[in-house]
Formats: C-alpha cells, structure tokens, sequence
C-alpha cells in the first residue's frame, strides 16, 4: 500500500512542464517572448511554441535560453527529460530550485479551497451581457495598470508593455496559425480553458510591419479575458475552423447583439489599457501639428493613429486634433 501524499516534501509529478518553466523564468526575468528569442536566436513565435508546449526545444537552445535567463543549464534539461535519472534525484532535493509557486503551495499558502471560496462568493451567473460606460472601460484599465505596477516597480509611462500585464495576469502568449473565413481577418483569439491567447501567425508581417494591431490584438483579447471569461456559466467557447474560437452567450435569443457588444466592451477597454487618460493628458498639453507629428507620437506609443484619434475623442480632446482639420 501506497504512503500517503507528504505535501511537505517535493513531488515532481506536479512540476510544471519544461515549456511553462521556460516561462515563468523568462516573467520573472522581466522579458517579453520577443526580446528571449533575440537573445538566443530564434522566432519569438518559436519561444511561444515552446512555451506553450506545442515543440520541443533542441539541447542546444535550452543551453541558451538558460544562459539568456542566468539560470542553472542542468535544471533546462532535466525538466526537459535530457539528463540522466541520478542528475534528477540530485536535484529534486534542492528545493530551492522549485519555482515559487510550487513552493508556495508545498508550504500550504496556497489552497484550492479558497479559489473555490471565492468564486462562490463572486454571484456569477447567467446574466446578459450589457454595454460598459467608458468610465467603467477606465476604472478597469486603471486597477489593472496599478496592480501591475505595484507588482513589478514599472514607472507609469508610455508605451504601456501590454504583453507583459497579459503575462503578468497568469495568460499565456501563442503564436499559431488560425483559419479565417473567406473575407473575415482574425488577428487573435482566446482560449479561456487554458488561458491563452492567440495571435494568428498568418499575419505576423502585418503586425511586425505596422504599428498597433499586435498590442491592440493582446488589449483586446484580455479585455474578452476580463469581461466574458470572468463568468463561465455564462459563455462557452468553441473551436471551429482550424482553431477559431467564438464566444457564444447561453440562453441569449439576439446572440448577434451580443456578440456585438463584448466586440465593443473588448475595444474600448483596448484603448484606454493602451491609452489612459492620465498618461494621455500629460503628454499631450498642446494641439498635434500635423498630421505627421500625430502618427509619429502613435507610433512612439504603439498604437495606431486612428486609435490615438479615437481615445482623444473618448475623452472630449478633439480640440487636440483642431489643427488637422
């Protein structure tokens, strides 16, 4: 007969793959998926991959991703099965090694009863979705850019690192190829049952070659992540289409009406995630020149000119835009 479980000692079966480690090193290191491929020489649509647990890494590149995190080469690829057995036993008695999570959950201060706990208590239920006021698009925006600010010391400014606030809120980042219906482009999707979002890699060079669609795909699909996939009794998603998610609301009659207004809610929280009205106001104290002083501060923000003229409209500054005509 088996002992019972000792959540006191170590138990790798509950270690994280060898793509979420990699992940959680490179948050931890404060870089994006972007600037770990750079270091080590590869796509960041290839780390993502790996992350995501979709291919598996070479030695070679587990070698330089550690080197890239300053982390332990052996601990790699052991995690990775690359070692022999005696090399894991070694290092299953340094616990100092296991993330912080785990060792956060070893050590009881983490229970998923008081998940459980909280999300009774939460009421969620099968309520209709309803347009959100743009004061209420800026509170949420505004608790997510404090939290995350006093979780990692970032100094208020622009541009807004939205992939790492995405990463920060426990999302995952993944590049894949997703099917479009003809006349239909799907720059991301959201995948709620393993809190991932999609960025479609059929149009990696438009969001490599223009400013704005990929940190407006990523604002948005954590607005759907905030918005909708807050109630699960309300919303269920379905791959269809090589991979394409839809979000359908249950018991709604007018299903396209709603659709339509978590497309709506999801935009403009994008904007004021990207743009908020505080950063906005003390960078911008004067009119825009022209036409090209306005695109070129879009692009120094990253976001798109349409959406710096739309988030100024929001907010009643058209005045900003006066000299353009």
């Amino acid at each position: 007969m088996d002992p019972p479980l000792d959540r006191t000692s170590p138990d790798t079966s509950e270690e994280p793959t060898i793509g979420e480690f990699i992940r959680q090193q490179r948050i931890l290191a404060g870089l994006t998926q972007r600037q770990l491929g750079q270091l080590v020489g590869t796509s960041f649509t290839h780390i993502s991959k790996v992350e995501a647990s979709r291919e598996v890494p070479s030695a070679d590149l587990l070698r330089a991703i550690a080197g890239a995190l300053e982390g332990d080469v052996d601990e790699f690829l052991l995690r990775a099965g690359r070692v022999p057995r005696d090399v894991t036993e070694v290092v299953v008695e340094k616990s100092d090694l296991a993330p912080r999570f785990l060792r956060s959950w070893r050590d009881g201060q983490i229970s998923d009863e008081a998940v459980e706990d909280l999300l009774r208590q939460s009421g969620a239920d099968n309520r209709p979705v309803l347009p959100r006021t743009l004061q209420r698009h800026e509170e949420r925006a505004a608790l997510v850019l404090s939290g995350y600010a006093l979780e990692t010391g970032w100094t208020r400014s622009l541009p807004v690192p939205v992939d790492q606030i995405v990463e920060s809120a426990g999302l995952h980042i993944l590049w894949q190829d997703l099917d479009e219906p003809p006349g239909d482009q799907i720059l991301g999707a959201l995948d709620p049952q393993t809190s991932t979002i999609m960025l479609n890699e059929r149009h990696l060079d438009l969001m490599n070659e223009v400013i704005g669609p990929e940190p407006f795909t990523l604002a948005h699909e954590y607005g759907h992540w905030l918005y909708d996939a807050e109630n699960p009794a309300q919303l269920t998603f379905d791959g269809q289409g090589g991979g394409r998610l839809f979000c359908r609301g249950l018991r709604q009659v007018h299903l396209e009406d709603q659709s339509r207004i978590r497309e709506v809610n999801a935009n403009r929280f994008a904007a004021c995630l990207l743009l908020p009205r505080d950063l906005l106001l003390q960078a911008l104290p004067e009119p825009f020149a022209s036409t090209a002083a306005l695109r070129a501060t879009a692009r120094a923000w990253g976001v798109s000119k349409r959406t710096l003229e739309v988030r100024l409209s929001q907010m009643g500054r058209s005045d900003l835009l006066s000299l353009l005509g």
